[in-house]
């Protein structure tokens, strides 16, 4: 009750330019919540919001400095505002760090054997086709997304952002995040369609052009990826770069991607067929087909059961 009472003088406070105190930081509002006026050189400190965009948040503090000349910090400090059901969270410091760790060890592997696998690709000239330049990118969504999420979760636990042109800082990374996870979905799509059409349709597969493969698998999901960060660029402002961190489900990447496994695993059962014709194929060049074929496949599935693992992490973790 006194919170609303606080909160509603301060809304009053507002209202009233003649309130305020010459030198003092005068009333705001941030869109989130109303900050007092106060004297210079203090910090603010206000019970969290009660629900943020359908967050419930029920303990914690938001915190705001009023600088020694009597203007607001750009933005507040609401990091310590906790979502309802994580009171009782039974994760320690100690187990977050040994997780924390996990993440960068896996990361840190996965990037050098991408690394190593670009290096194959880009040595040999006789893997320079349309196919393995497929493959080259779907590798390149991954060393990208590992070194952006190495860097990210290293820089971000010692600069902390807490500035307007500091934000940018913020989007950036998470943009690029999203853009990886979403293109390497969108890449594998293009590689089975690729794969389908060179199978079932071998005449027609040299129509395929790498610009047509570029377009959608890195021009979709950077569209989306955009509109998601201009969709949040908003809330940020106001919220601080750590209502990004919390990453969610957003529905803007997360249906195309249904959409496209969606697509990956109806093309995946007309290959699958088409496998099962050409073990009964009697011509003499059924068996080296096969073989290849075969290969491709296994190839497909463990890079589409990597790239889901990953990125149902990004895009499911709270």
């Amino acid at each position: 009750m006194a919170d609303v009472t606080k909160n509603h003088e301060c809304l009053m406070q507002l209202l009233n330019n003649s309130w305020h105190t010459p030198g003092y930081c005068g009333p705001t509002f941030d869109a989130i919540l109303c900050w007092p006026e106060v004297p210079p050189n203090t910090t603010v400190r206000i019970n969290c919001p009660v629900s943020v965009e359908d967050i419930v948040y029920m303990k914690g503090e938001a915190t705001r400095y009023c600088q020694p000349n009597g203007t607001w910090e750009n933005v507040g400090n609401y990091s310590s505002c906790r979502p309802h059901g994580l009171e009782d969270d039974p994760i320690t410091p100690f187990h977050a760090e040994i997780m924390y760790w996990i993440y960068v060890i896996g990361y840190s592997l996965s990037l050098i054997v991408c690394i190593f696998a670009l290096l194959i690709f880009v040595h040999y000239k006789s893997l320079w086709c349309l196919r393995n330049i497929i493959y080259k990118n779907i590798i390149a969504a991954f060393t990208i997304h590992n070194i952006t999420w190495l860097l990210f979760a290293l820089v971000s636990l010692h600069l902390p952002v807490a500035s307007v042109h500091e934000i940018v800082a913020c989007s950036l990374p998470i943009f690029v995040l999203k853009l990886c996870v979403c293109a390497a979905f969108f890449w594998m799509l293009v590689e089975v369609f690729y794969l389908f059409v060179n199978v079932l349709f071998g005449f027609h597969v040299q129509k395929i052009r790498f610009w047509m493969c570029s377009a959608f698998g890195w021009g979709v999901p950077a569209i989306l990826s955009l509109a998601t960060v201009l969709r949040d660029y908003h809330s940020v402002i106001f919220a601080g770069c750590w209502n990004w961190r919390q990453t969610h489900l957003d529905v803007i990447i997360i249906i195309p991607i249904l959409i496209v496994i969606l697509l990956h695993i109806c093309i995946n059962r007309a290959l699958s067929i088409a496998r099962h014709q050409l073990r009964t194929c009697p011509l003499p060049s059924g068996q080296s087909i096969l073989v290849e074929f075969d290969g491709l496949l296994l190839f497909r599935h463990c890079l589409f059961i990597s790239r889901a693992t990953c990125g149902s992490v990004f895009l499911f973790q709270k």
